[in-house]
């Protein structure tokens, strides 16, 4: 015998009353289902405002929520002295050269995260010194994305390893005594060094040298960013020290 439906019978005194399960089966499905979805209601409520936490939390200062830097000494410590030390890092695609403590210490820190991404370098030549050009001081380090020279495109794995190398420096200024960041013919600093100008805003990128290397990939800063550290006195002493930010 095939059964179809499943079904209890009932007497009363006015004769026998057909009670069909379904019909609480049914109400129980109803209340399952019914907790099930508050519930899975209530896991999106969590993981939505999770999520647009973190989103808040890294776009604050409109910065794409970079990698914090894991650093073990202060920039203020180190960036108080100009002298200027052997720096090599064996294995790494290029060696700091003669540069202050500061700078050798953040450009490991750099190359930690990203020798993978960075070509060919340097940070200490000669040059004049002064606020602007801070390699002959060996308080600032280029790292070369591509082939010196060479464009990349808007869209090129290139142009997205320099950004992250330039939002790392920026994001974790503080942590690397980052004086400014110079990449994609931009500029970026946390402060200005003139006392009739306010700070700048911490996600302003300002057009670097009012545009006048757009179309030079090495001036305009399109093959490498530019890192320069806290710190700077020019060899005439005509520049005053720029402290950490």
């Amino acid at each position: 015998m095939i059964t179809r439906g499943t079904h209890s019978r009932a007497t009363t005194s006015g004769g026998s009353v057909v009670q069909d399960d379904r019909g609480s089966l049914g109400k129980d499905l109803f209340g399952g289902c019914t907790i099930l979805i508050i519930g899975v209601v209530l896991c999106l409520v969590f993981a939505l405002g999770g999520v647009g936490v973190i989103f808040y939390q890294s776009g604050q200062d409109g910065a794409p929520g970079g990698i914090v830097a894991d650093t073990d000494f202060d920039p203020e410590d180190l960036g108080g002295s100009a002298a200027r030390q052997p720096c090599e890092i064996p294995g790494a695609p290029f060696g700091a050269g003669n540069v202050t403590a500061l700078t050798c210490a953040s450009h490991q820190v750099i190359l930690a995260e990203f020798s993978d991404l960075v070509r060919d370098g340097n940070c200490h030549r000669a040059g004049s010194g002064g606020y602007g050009d801070e390699h002959p001081l060996g308080q600032a380090c280029d790292y070369m994305i591509i082939t010196g020279g060479q464009m990349p495109g808007s869209n090129s794995p290139e142009k997205a390893n320099g950004d992250q190398i330039a939002a790392f420096a920026r994001d974790n200024y503080e942590e690397l005594g980052v004086l400014y960041v110079i990449w994609w013919n931009k500029i970026w600093n946390p402060r200005s060094y003139q006392s009739d100008t306010p700070d700048l805003p911490l996600n302003q990128w300002r057009l670097y040298a009012d545009g006048q290397y757009t179309n030079n990939p090495t001036l305009g800063h399109y093959d490498h960013p530019h890192i320069s550290f806290c710190g700077a006195i020019s060899p005439s002493g005509q520049d005053s020290a720029r402290p950490c930010p």
